[in-house]
């Protein structure tokens, strides 16, 4: 088994480096570029669970975790990948991507094309109509209305993208629903966006469908859709805003041993504001709203859940000390097994040039009572309180 697995790396490796010298000995056609890219991302974490349990007498429990990590894609994923595109005439292009995720900790790479594979077309330099595994609507907004984007500490995803436990016998136990309520990526998708320019705003429109969301082991015996939307207006160095809606259902797991209570509907409403204050200073923020409906569970006389949550931050750019970031999230819900959860973040880039960065974060979380949001994406069991800090390199080629 290991020889097959070092095997089909090795191979999926080989397949990159052939396409990418395809531009470099096809000589014929001037209108085909393809380009070899990659991120490769590496540094270290230092983080504190703090438990705090209140027992029924007056004595409580407190347990504390500290963890020191060397790791790779903390900030950026990283990956390799190859983009093309081939111009067909005036009014028509073909392109295409293939992008795999790799550790840089342990020279491991993921099965496949795991970050991206597509193929589409673009029609008239403003429609774009393709498809395979791809990035959903709202990842692609949404993480541009965080200070930290899509980084493993601050992030909006340690509190929107947690694990929704809920102290209830009625509800399976470690219910995931973070690639329901945060779904980054839709396997076998059909993608369409829409660009175009106004005399006072440019703007994207964006949809995606797909029949089954997502691509974890764990869930690939699940029926889950995924209809999504998502519009955005923009005008340089002023404002961006947006809007995403997107619409989950699970018709619960093919296997026998899961009964209905895996079936659910989830409905997300997304709006996200950046003002530029200054020149340099930016205004983030964005506000969530997650229904999740369980048609055949009850939870305190409810089968509904609303889960808001929001975000305020600050992005400063400054000539000679980089990029400092700022942000506070709050997501509260209307159940009261669900409690509250805050985080706090603040950090640093800084590019010794346009390949090359240097970044910093630190984040403190705090969870009340049974809420499991966690640091670094659910690496870590959710504690009442974490604090975690990061640096690390990130080169760009």
């Amino acid at each position: 088994m290991k020889n097959h697995n070092l095997y089909k790396a090795k191979f999926a490796f080989t397949t990159l480096l052939i396409l990418a010298n395809i531009h470099n000995s096809h000589n014929a056609n001037a209108d085909s570029n393809i380009n070899f890219y990659g991120i490769l991302d590496y540094g270290i974490a230092y983080k504190t669970n703090y438990n705090f349990q209140a027992n029924n007498s007056t004595n409580s429990t407190h347990n504390s975790k500290h963890n020191f990590a060397i790791n790779s894609n903390q900030r950026n994923g990283s990956r390799l990948g190859i983009k093309a595109n081939e111009v067909i005439n005036n009014n028509l292009s073909l392109f295409f991507t293939l992008e795999r995720g790799l550790y840089l900790d342990t020279g491991k790479d993921f099965a496949g094309f795991n970050r991206q594979s597509l193929l589409g077309l673009n029609i008239n330099k403003k429609h774009n109509i393709y498809g395979g595994l791809v990035y959903t609507p709202y990842y692609n907004i949404i993480y541009q209305f965080d200070p930290f984007e899509d980084g493993t500490i601050g992030n909006y995803r340690n509190l929107k993208g947690d694990y929704l436990q809920i102290a209830d016998a009625n509800l399976p136990l470690n219910n995931d629903l973070r690639n329901v309520r945060n779904p980054v990526r839709a396997n076998n998708a059909l993608y369409y966006s829409f660009q175009n320019k106004t005399d006072y705003f440019d703007y994207n429109f964006d949809v995606l469908y797909t029949n089954k969301l997502l691509n974890k082991t764990d869930y690939e015996n699940s029926n889950y859709k995924l209809f999504n939307f998502a519009l955005m207006l923009k005008q340089d160095n002023k404002y961006k805003v947006a809007f995403s809606y997107f619409l989950s259902k699970s018709n619960g797991y093919k296997s026998e041993k899961i009964n209905q209570q895996t079936k659910l509907k989830l409905e997300n409403y997304t709006l996200g504001f950046n003002y530029n204050i200054t020149k340099n200073l930016i205004l983030n923020s964005y506000f969530s709203l997650d229904k999740i409906h369980f048609p055949y569970l009850q939870i305190q006389q409810k089968n509904t859940i609303l889960i808001k949550n929001a975000l305020l931050g600050f992005t400063l750019k400054t000539n000679n000390f980089g990029v400092f970031k700022l942000s506070y999230q709050n997501s509260f819900t209307n159940n009261k097994n669900i409690k509250n959860t805050q985080q706090f973040a603040i950090g640093n880039d800084y590019y010794i040039n346009k390949r090359f960065l240097i970044y910093s974060a630190f984040s403190y979380i705090k969870n009340n009572d049974n809420r499991f949001a966690t640091i670094s994406d659910a690496l870590n069991s959710g504690n009442n309180y974490q604090k975690a800090f990061q640096t690390g390199i990130t080169y760009f080629f």
